[in-house]
């Protein structure tokens, strides 16, 4: 009966589509869609709150074919952070491909999609259709059909339409001293516009969405201009020094240009991203990479890009849980758990800019189909579904199979600059996983993880697994634990908090005040979150 009415919903929403009923265009701005060698890049700006936000893409450009809206046939739908896939046929039917990077701020909602789920053989100006929508089951803001040919290739102009000119960008250089930028590089022929698009915070999910990175600042031109989200547009900041000799082009400014509070004065990292477009309106954008820069005279700070901080999780230590996007710092917290997969390097940096910790979040007892390593898990480790889709438990009696997998994973972490590491799914000796485990066999599992993580010099956290506290508390250096308070099992945890171990606890249902009391007096660093583990939390204060 649910699935009836579901789709009934569903198919009347497709009339108010096709009909034109009580659907706008106004409150929907700024369509963007752009693309790198791996992702594809979509955002647009909304005024208005609704449960979901939709990119429909049509990627064989027959209308009869797939979900009719806006008058193409979509094949792919992103609706908030899960891709899906038109099961064939025409209307309503979609099955899920993957969670994928999903982020809204300001009324700014970008998505970073792998090019794989397009398809396999992907050329130069291969093209694609896209309508963005948000709304609810009933209405919504719709936006025009968008044509989009993909940029691949250096030698390929993409992007918006058109094609067939050659525009490569080369010899790229970014440099820098205690008072300067300076950024160059070279065209293939003259263009109509060049850029360079720049992120000082490293957090994609802020700013203007450009190539996986959230610009605060672009230059354009012989100007530099800021961001300003509230209205989704540039303002102009000044002028600045620009000259094009020979198809090289060259911008040099002070670096107190783009020191939002102060933050270039001391040592760090800046994201840039070069950007052309020629007389026929092609655009051709690089990939973003970092520029390192040292301390001026003006810093109070440490005088060398940060080092991660040392040392172990104090308890009561502040945190935020942030897994469905990049986290914001503008949120203040002693740590940041964090995705170890999605998350750049660039990123841990800013964290141990700020003062904080990031701890990198793995999946140490359960195989994830849209994992860029879920190809080495063989069928052998693999049992039921945790009840999470694209997710199954892991045999972890086979630790000479798993093992060189999660080592991967920790050197990973290592070489990003995490400081710890959450492994979670670690009990399932106490679901139903298809294998017979035993309490003895996740004490092992779970030991040789710490030590794994030890081996590596990151802090290791014991992800919930309540039952076998007492049993390793002693090799785990902190807990994460979910819903104890909701679960009334908090009591067990209270043996890390007597080793002087922190307990960073999350909740999800009720309010603050029905916990976080106790939390005070168990010393636990409790929050309360949404099941999304978007940057949106309240803390115990």
């Amino acid at each position: 009966m649910q699935q009836t009415i579901k789709q009934f919903v569903r198919y009347w929403m497709l009339l108010i589509t096709i009909f034109g009923l009580s659907t706008s265009y106004a409150a929907l701005t700024a369509p963007k869609i752009t693309n790198d060698e791996k992702n594809i890049y979509f955002s647009f700006t909304e005024n208005k709150s609704f449960p979901y936000y939709q990119v429909y893409i049509d990627t064989d450009l027959n209308s009869a074919n797939g979900y009719y809206i806006s008058g193409i046939g979509a094949d792919r739908l992103i609706e908030n952070k899960t891709l899906y896939k038109q099961s064939g046929g025409t209307g309503w039917k979609w099955s899920k491909m993957q969670d994928i990077t999903y982020s809204h701020s300001a009324g700014l909602y970008q998505w970073t999609m792998p090019l794989s789920a397009i398809g396999s053989n992907l050329v130069c100006n291969t093209p694609i259709k896209v309508v963005f929508r948000a709304g609810d089951n009933n209405t919504g803001d719709v936006s025009q059909a968008l044509d989009y040919k993909l940029a691949l290739g250096s030698n390929c102009g993409g992007g918006g339409g058109g094609g067939g000119t050659e525009n490569t960008i080369t010899n790229l250089n970014a440099s820098s001293t205690t008072d300067q930028f300076t950024f160059s590089y070279k065209v293939s022929n003259p263009q109509q516009t060049y850029r360079v698009f720049l992120d000082t915070n490293h957090n994609a999910s802020s700013g203007y969405a450009q190539g996986g990175l959230g610009a605060e600042f672009k230059l354009e031109g012989t100007s530099l201009y800021s961001y300003v989200a509230a209205s989704t547009s540039w303002q102009k900041v000044k002028d600045v020094t620009f000259t094009n000799t020979n198809n090289v082009v060259t911008w040099t400014f002070n670096r107190s240009d783009v020191n939002v509070n102060k933050a270039m004065d001391c040592a760090g990292t800046l994201d840039y991203l070069y950007q052309i477009v020629s007389s026929s309106n092609v655009t051709t954008t690089g990939t973003k990479a970092s520029l390192t820069y040292n301390a001026n005279s003006s810093c109070s700070g440490p005088v060398n890009p940060p080092t991660p901080p040392t040392g172990p999780i104090a308890v009561g230590t502040t945190w935020n849980y942030v897994l469905t996007s990049n986290p914001d710092l503008k949120i203040k917290a002693g740590l940041y758990d964090i995705d170890g997969f999605s998350t750049t390097a660039s990123t841990v940096a800013s964290i141990h800019a700020a003062g904080s910790k990031a701890i990198c979040y793995i999946s140490a007892g359960s195989w994830e189909d849209w994992r860029s390593d879920a190809s080495s898990f063989p069928a052998s480790v693999k049992g039921s579904s945790n009840g999470w889709p694209g997710e199954a438990w892991l045999d972890i009696r086979q630790i000479s199979i798993l093992g060189p997998i999660m080592e991967a994973r920790l050197d990973m972490c290592k070489t990003k600059g995490f400081d710890a590491v959450e492994f979670d799914n670690v009990d399932g000796y106490s679901n139903k996983t298809g294998f017979p485990l035993t309490a003895a066999n996740q004490i092992a599992y779970n030991t040789y993880l710490a030590n794994a993580a030890h081996a590596r010099g990151l802090s290791a956290a014991l992800k919930n697994d309540i039952d076998q506290v007492k049993d390793l508390v002693s090799v785990f250096d902190f807990a994460i634990n979910e819903q104890c308070f909701e679960y009334d099992e908090c009591d067990t945890l209270k043996p890390f908090i007597s080793a002087n171990k922190a307990v960073l606890n999350v909740e999800y249902e009720g309010s603050t005040s029905s916990f976080c009391p106790k939390a005070k007096t168990l010393k636990f660093s409790s929050i309360l979150k949404d099941l999304d583990l978007d940057n949106a939390v309240t803390f115990c204060s």
